[in-house]
């Protein structure tokens, strides 16, 4: 090889190994992941003080929330659920500084701050016996209790209360009725309390607190058509005033039709127990006052629909106007009792104990008996082995001549021998009544039963009824009755 050809290879061999080593282009540096779009909603609820932080981000995996009070439990860690916090001691409006950080393995924390505002909004006050004119109160008590309105007898911040009285002989289930102008609607907020004053107690007091409203074209008391719920809480044993309070949030009917689910929208009167003993229904004799029943929003106006001036929620003849303070005529006095065939009857009374009772098309017009188109249907639940039900008369029962009375009834095979009880009872005092037992013959097609109340003597206006009394039943169909043709005899 010439000495010029081997120059010339020397040469590029330097350019080449000059050109490879003298380039500036540097290897690009890893990039760490970071947390990005940190953000969150701040939403109230409850009274306003209750405050619900929902975060969101790209890349973050945990969260920490600071809800900013000096509290110590204040700061709630979350995979990215909603969490809440409940402010203390809010008065008006108070702005809290609101720090949500945001983390992740192998990534550097973020955090946003927000101020929010912490509103306290007062719950709606239903019933604080004052002169009100927006919560139009009618109380109404039952059997041997006592109510009244006046001045606190301790603590003058509470003005006007309502002073409950149960004596020592009270019946079984007592309660207060307040009857509001306007319903009472817990469809946002379920939750109601009131203050109860007592005396010192060796036991906690059990208070129950009942909402129900009224189907007016069967008056309600009707047990299939009505509907309530209750929630039962306890107070403590001090003495003097204390608050409690009652969750609706199940919104789980009670009494009639017990354990279907109800929209708490629309409720026109307030049941109040205090004491109560829910296995016989006994009350613990004593004074209790009340003030304050809050709560919920106001809903529609209670309507007046027989335009008598009574509300319906008081008005005991809703439907027919009345010159009375509870929406009636005064009685005519006592009249034969007509035949109750139900073919065109208005219901004016009302299930007990857990028992269904209303009108339907005679499932079985086959028979010679009874080809009736209606008859009443009465389902004894597993509610209360007394579940029956009871028929209001508008005018007393004249007995001077006729002292029987008969039925027809179709009951299951299963409760054959089993007493049916029909009772005649004082429309105001249910201690004055008449008694007859018969037993259920052995027969599962229509019968006829005769009740002989020649040793009645009172003032009866009102017609109960109960099968298998002090029985457990389950409501099946070997619990399912059908009545008909009630009418008075020689």
């Amino acid at each position: 090889m010439s000495f010029l050809k081997k120059g010339m290879y020397a040469l590029l061999f330097v350019g080449l190994v000059t050109a490879c080593g003298g380039s500036d282009d540097e290897p690009m540096p890893l990039v760490a992941p970071t947390i990005t779009v940190l953000d969150f909603t701040a939403t109230a609820s409850g009274d306003g003080t209750i405050i619900s932080v929902l975060p969101s981000s790209v890349g973050g995996t945990s969260y920490a929330v600071d809800f900013g009070t000096d509290a110590t439990d204040d700061v709630i860690e979350t995979a990215g659920a909603a969490v809440e916090y409940d402010y203390p001691n809010v008065d008006g409006s108070t702005s809290y500084s609101i720090v949500v950080t945001a983390s992740a393995v192998g990534m550097a924390d973020v955090s946003k701050t927000t101020q929010v505002a912490v509103v306290f909004v007062a719950p709606t006050s239903l019933v604080n016996f004052e002169d009100d004119a927006a919560v139009a109160v009618a109380p109404k008590v039952k059997d041997g209790i006592t109510m009244v309105i006046g001045a606190a007898t301790m603590g003058s911040d509470y003005g006007n209360v309502g002073k409950i009285t149960y004596p020592e002989d009270a019946g079984g289930y007592q309660q207060v009725y307040l009857r509001l102008a306007k319903h009472v609607d817990l469809s946002t907020e379920s939750t109601l309390s009131l203050d109860i004053y007592q005396e010192a107690n060796t036991a906690a007091t059990k208070v129950l607190l009942k909402l129900e409203d009224i189907n007016v074209a069967t008056k309600a008391e009707t047990a299939w058509d009505k509907i309530e719920v209750e929630v039962m809480t306890v107070a403590s044993t001090e003495a003097g005033w204390q608050t409690v309070s009652f969750d609706f949030t199940e919104a789980i009917r009670s009494g009639d039709g017990a354990g279907d689910v109800l929209d708490l929208t629309q409720f026109a009167t307030i049941g109040l127990f205090i004491g109560v003993d829910l296995t016989d229904g006994s009350s613990v004799a004593g004074t209790y006052e009340v003030d304050n029943i809050r709560g919920g929003v106001f809903g529609s106006a209670v309507l007046d629909t027989d335009g008598d001036g009574v509300l319906d929620n008081s008005d005991d003849c809703a439907t027919e106007s009345g010159t009375l303070d509870n929406g009636c005529n005064a009685p005519t006095g006592p009249e034969e009792f007509a035949m109750l065939d139900f073919e065109d009857f208005t219901l004016q009374g009302g299930g007990f104990g857990g028992a269904k009772f209303d009108v339907i098309d005679n499932p079985d017009t086959s028979n010679t008996l009874n080809t009736s188109a209606k008859v009443l249907r009465y389902i004894k639940n597993s509610d209360e082995t007394y579940g029956g039900f009871a028929i209001l008369l508008k005018n007393p029962i004249d007995m001077t001549v006729k002292k029987k009375f008969s039925l027809k009834v179709k009951a299951p095979a299963a409760r054959a021998g089993d007493e049916f009880l029909f009772k005649l009872e004082n429309k105001d005092d249910p201690a004055i009544n008449s008694e007859v037992r018969v037993a259920i013959a052995a027969d599962s097609d229509w019968q006829t039963i005769t009740f002989d109340h020649t040793a009645g003597t009172g003032s009866y206006q009102k017609l109960v009824v109960i099968i298998a009394n002090g029985v457990a039943a389950d409501g099946s169909e070997d619990w399912t009755f059908l009545i008909d043709d009630m009418q008075q005899l020689d």
